[in-house]
């Protein structure tokens, strides 16, 4: 009924999605402690976007270089992965590379 603007790895439902990134952008959130920017990752034909943290974020400049605007129309799977962060168990969302299957990718 209320679908996040926001990539969750909850919302992953416990499956990889592969994406393609459409644009690395700026965007206002509002979290209790007041509004702040953050950037988001947004995909080709998906609504919500992914929120970009430090470690994330290099974990995708890893995989597709440093450069943000490299980044379009690049392919990523984006899975949910369990994890305890200050003592709560939480799923996160990581990413890894598109599997390449005889020189195409998969």
């Amino acid at each position: 009924m209320f679908p996040s603007r926001f990539v969750t790895g909850k919302t992953l439902q416990g499956q990889a999605v592969t994406v393609t990134v459409a644009e690395v952008v700026q965007e206002a959130v509002h979290r209790q402690d007041g509004d702040v920017q953050v950037w988001v990752l947004h995909f080709a034909g998906k609504i919500a976007g992914l929120v970009l943290g430090k470690e994330l974020a290099q974990e995708i400049a890893k995989l597709l270089g440093d450069d943000t605007e490299g980044w379009k129309g690049k392919r990523l799977v984006l899975y949910p992965k369990p994890m305890n962060v200050a003592g709560r168990a939480v799923v996160a969302v990581r990413v890894k590379a598109v599997a390449v299957v005889q020189g195409v990718a998969a």
